[in-house]
């Protein structure tokens, strides 16, 4: 990623391997079971959010040329999420995504209406492209950190209001130290949109996340397999109150 941001004219960035092999799919099956969530669920906002910037030069997804495969995908998390939690993404005024990618999901919550501090952690190389793309897209106000200890002293001045952590597939390709110091940092956190693989290599996943779980006894948690997806999970919560009941998952 180094070398191709160096090297490389970026207004094409979508179109590099290192970037369309982890981040950016042009079509997966899994697109159709997810837009068809998307159309029967607030289909209006999701209609003009999924438009998707030229920059990059990304691929359209061909069933539905107005946006990508990979826009679609992270539409339909935020979905899930507001579903399972009876929340908009609107009603959170921080959130802290752990790897982000280029920026897409931090795009789409502003699209549908976050008007909060948006955080995003990652690899030096990972925050300068997602400048890149967030400046070029109208997000200049985005904080972006790579180091652990930045990310806590960021977290603890950030005061009042719902905050919101989201990691897909982030965490849990993390190696376990890390783990454990986002997840005090996450402690301070009342709603979580994590997504996960079942199995990495050395890391069973499905039971560190039941010791996540059990580290957040305050949070209402939800989990359930990803159908369309095998062997991947999402596991979704928020903090409880008096009210606060679990729900079927969609």
């Amino acid at each position: 990623m180094r070398e191709l941001i160096l090297s490389r004219d970026p207004r094409g960035f979508l179109t590099w391997d290192i970037v369309t092999e982890t981040m950016f799919p042009s079509y997966g099956p899994f697109v159709r079971e997810e837009l068809k969530l998307l159309r029967k669920n607030n289909w209006g906002v999701w209609r003009t959010a999924l438009r998707e910037p030229r920059l990059g030069l990304p691929f359209p997804c061909f069933i539905y040329p107005r946006s990508s495969a990979n826009t679609i995908h992270h539409a339909y998390h935020l979905c899930r999420f507001q579903l399972e939690t009876s929340s908009t993404i609107s009603d959170y005024s921080v959130i802290l995504e752990f790897g982000g990618g280029y920026g897409s999901l931090c795009r789409l919550c502003h699209g549908i209406g976050f008007r909060g501090k948006y955080i995003l952690f990652d690899f030096p190389e990972q925050s300068a492209l997602q400048r890149y793309y967030l400046s070029s897209v109208g997000l200049a106000e985005i904080v972006t950190i790579s180091d652990v200890n930045l990310l806590r002293e960021t977290a603890e001045s950030t005061s009042g209001g719902q905050r919101l952590f989201i990691a897909t597939w982030s965490l849990s390709e993390s190696a376990i130290p890390l783990r454990r110091e986002i997840a005090v940092i996450a402690q301070s956190f009342d709603a979580f949109l994590i997504a996960f693989q079942e199995e990495f290599p050395g890391i069973d996943n499905p039971a560190y996340f039941r010791e996540w779980q059990a580290a957040f006894p305050d949070v209402a948690w939800t989990e359930s397999k990803i159908t369309h997806l095998p062997e991947n999970r999402y596991l979704l919560g928020s903090k409880k109150t008096p009210h606060c009941s679990r729900r079927e998952s969609v």
